[in-house]
């Protein structure tokens, strides 16, 4: 994956992928890893020595506009970043699969 990926996954509960300061950040269209995990939302990522079966989301709309607001009050390069371009930079909702198995 050619962009770092920032935010861990908590196992209880869902949590948000957002990039992470790279010259990918500010390039016209999404950087490839947003593609991929559109096409292929079933991943898995490692939390420590940790694997886990994660379902991919975006999150759009006035969800997205939330979590980034938050994720810029925390840390406040990522409202330099939004600035710097003109595309909406994606926040990504990482489910726990077990998680998904349950809601059913």
């Amino acid at each position: 994956m050619a962009s770092t990926i920032q935010n861990a996954l908590n196992r209880r509960k869902t949590r948000c992928l957002t990039e992470k300061a790279s010259p990918e950040v500010l390039t016209e269209p999404n950087p490839d890893w947003y593609h991929n995990l559109k096409a292929h939302p079933d991943v898995q990522i490692e939390v420590g020595d940790e694997t886990i079966d994660v379902r991919a989301e975006e999150i759009t709309g006035p969800e997205h506009d939330r979590l980034y607001a938050r994720q810029a009050s925390l840390y406040p390069g990522f409202a330099e970043y939004q600035r710097q371009t003109k595309r909406i930079i994606p926040v990504i909702a990482l489910t726990p699969a077990m998680s998904i198995g349950s809601r059913n």
